[in-house]
């Protein structure tokens, strides 16, 4: 067909059917750009916080060699003798250290409460990734040491398992997911899919009778294979 073939056929839709047209792709794209940047979100989300987990476990078989087996380690320092000790010279791309940060919210997944200087964060001692990772060294005692994982820095939103996820360096296994094991309130290493979801402590869930709700959700993206189930409360 001929250029001026083509100008005919095109000039053969009136204004009318042009907005038509037009509406009807707004109305697709309006429908699904917030799917496709959720679903986005997601992806990115998940890759980030496993190349972190990845990073930090490397980290812990390291500190091994020099320092003996995790089940010797020394849990009753506080945060920055822990890492200084055990982390610190087996971290990669580490950007500054000893972040101050004052008045840190993080908010649980069902928005009935925020963390706000919780007893295990109360003297963390807060290390920042270069890509822009926050690792939030806790208190912890009896053989574990709490670590909180913010994805994207101080930035929002600031919520537990959607940029904020809990994991434990104890002596029983290393580095693993908070619910895994036997420390504060675990599940056993043999857990239920149920359970992670449902604890009335910490399930992986927006529910308001579960009073810290998302604790358990790093536990259940790794259970789940590195992947968000469509049920993941979001």
């Amino acid at each position: 067909m001929s250029i001026k073939g083509s100008m005919k056929v095109f000039q053969g839709f009136t204004l009318a059917e042009i907005l038509i047209t037009l509406v009807i792709i707004g109305v697709v794209a309006a429908i699904t750009l917030p799917t496709l940047m959720q679903n986005y979100q997601k992806h990115v989300t998940v890759n980030r916080l496993k190349q972190t987990y990845s990073i930090l476990e490397q980290a812990v078989k390291m500190s091994e060699i020099d320092n003996g087996y995790v089940s010797e380690w020394d849990y009753d320092i506080n945060g920055e003798e822990f890492y200084s000790k055990y982390i610190k010279n087996y971290l990669k791309d580490v950007k500054s250290e000893n972040l101050m940060i004052k008045s840190r919210n993080i908010q649980y997944n069902n928005a009935a409460g925020v963390l706000v200087n919780d007893m295990i964060f109360s003297d963390s001692y807060n290390v920042i990734l270069s890509n822009g990772t926050l690792l939030s060294f806790g208190t912890g005692a009896e053989g574990y040491k709490p670590l909180g994982i913010d994805l994207n820095g101080t930035a929002a939103p600031n919520k537990v398992g959607r940029d904020w996820f809990l994991f434990l360096i104890n002596k029983d296994g290393g580095l693993m997911p908070w619910g895994y094991g036997n420390y504060l309130y675990g599940l056993g290493k043999n857990p239920q899919r149920a359970d992670i979801l449902q604890n009335v402590n910490y399930g992986c869930s927006n529910s308001s009778s579960i009073s810290r709700a998302g604790f358990y959700c790093a536990l259940l993206i790794m259970y789940d294979g590195w992947k968000l189930a469509p049920e993941y409360p979001w």
